[in-house]
């Protein structure tokens, strides 16, 4: 892993960084998800910055871009389609399954759609005199190579990599980028087996603002709880998440005692098939959906427990949400993610190897019948998310852009900004 520490912000000539960096982000859109609250957590620290001025460039605009509240005042904000156009996309893309006609009728539209996001993002990057562009999201791949100018480029990875699947093509893009940020020891070392040169490839927690956090978690007025003793899950309704799996989990941890409820905060594609199975185990009064809530913090603060089953993450941010209000984890060992949080051997929690349900019911039941040990992993929990704080990534990201920046420029023989 390179070290991003390399150049030490306090030795640059001053007069290097005598007017503020411009950096532009991309990013799809600003639904309720582990990449956009990163994006925000981000925005949050760039804005404390005095030589830093950052704009946003979102694709769509929807009805449930929550966090479009929460961009910092001074972030300006673009986006490429509104509202309208993207209840027509969504449509268009429904209904291509009903007939050839209709397929036709999508494939078309999103040539164009692809013709109107170079056109509108080239013209924002060229009238914008950026210092620096940033890729937060993979759409913006094959969009950036029209960049003639020579502007730095970054990438943040933020998923496990199917190699398998993954494609010349898309690997030829990211190699385009000066630098690619990955925020897992493991997903560093998929990049690398894909031929991406190792100093083009840095690893960067995600930050998180834990004094944020803990003071939404006292907000207690909207909870809709009743039950004494619950779990708790929060995850997107997608069936990569494997709330199927921690149903089957509950059912049998109701088998064999557990007075607690299970509550599952998100909404997604999956919620009419989790609720059917719910029904068909007769866990109405046990198991709860409770949909998209706007501040899960409360929810989370006071659960016994978080349970975790995903198949695919990059890092999972409510898992450090949750240990940063105390809460342990229990959490299937998906390629990348958990296993850098709870550590490779459950010292910050218990870490499950993917697919065993039976460990992870005894897991859960040991936690559930041990207060020593659960405590003990509450613990844990607060001294780990110390390597996740806004502070200690802030100091990092400002020497890392910077780096970029200079190493771009003396790449390219251009002066220095």
């Amino acid at each position: 892993m390179e070290n991003i520490l390399l150049v030490n912000p306090i030795n640059l000539k001053k007069e290097i960084w005598k007017w503020e960096m411009k950096v532009l982000i991309l990013n799809k859109w600003l639904i309720v998800g582990g990449v956009e609250k990163v994006l925000i957590n981000y925005l949050d620290i760039l804005k404390d910055k005095e030589d830093v001025k950052t704009d946003l460039f979102i694709l769509f605009n929807t009805d449930d871009s929550v966090f479009s509240k929460d961009i910092p005042d001074g972030v300006n904000t673009k986006y490429a389609f509104d509202k309208e156009y993207f209840l027509i996309s969504s449509r268009m893309k429904r209904n291509k399954k009903s007939n050839i006609l209709n397929r036709i009728k999508e494939k078309i539209f999103r040539i164009r759609e692809k013709i109107i996001i170079k056109r509108k993002l080239k013209d924002y990057i060229l009238t914008g005199n950026y210092d620096l562009i940033i890729g937060f999201s993979e759409q913006f791949d094959q969009y950036l190579s029209f960049n003639k100018i020579s502007i730095p480029t970054m990438r943040w990875v933020h998923s496990s990599i199917n190699l398998n699947k993954f494609s010349s093509r898309r690997k030829n893009l990211l190699k385009k980028y000066d630098k690619i940020i990955t925020i897992t020891d493991e997903m560093e070392q998929q990049l690398l087996s894909l031929e991406i040169e190792s100093n083009k490839i840095t690893t960067l927690y995600n930050p998180i603002d834990f004094n944020n956090i803990r003071t939404k978690s006292e907000y207690d007025s909207d909870i809709k709880i009743t039950s004494k003793s619950y779990l708790v899950q929060v995850a997107r309704l997608d069936s990569l998440k494997r709330h199927s799996d921690l149903i089957d989990i509950f059912a049998k941890l109701v088998e064999k005692g557990i007075q607690e409820d299970l509550y599952i905060i998100g909404k997604g594609d999956e919620y009419v098939q989790l609720k059917t199975k719910i029904s068909q185990l007769n866990l109405e009064n046990r198991c709860f959906l409770l949909g998209e809530v706007e501040n899960p913090y409360p929810y989370m603060k006071n659960a016994r427990l978080f349970l975790h089953t995903s198949e695919k993450e990059g890092l999972p941010t409510v898992l450090l949400e949750s240990m940063a209000l105390g809460v342990p984890v229990v959490a299937m060992d998906c390629p990348t993610g958990p296993k850098d949080i709870l550590g490779a051997n459950s010292e910050y929690g218990k870490l499950i190897p993917m697919h065993n349900k039976e460990m992870f019911i005894d897991a859960v039941l040991e936690l559930l019948n041990n207060d020593e040990l659960r405590q003990y992993y509450s613990r844990q929990s607060l001294i780990r998310v110390q390597d996740f704080s806004s502070e200690k990534i802030s100091q990092q990201i400002d020497s890392l852009f910077k780096q970029v920046i200079l190493e771009h420029h003396k790449k390219n023989e251009l002066p220095k900004p």
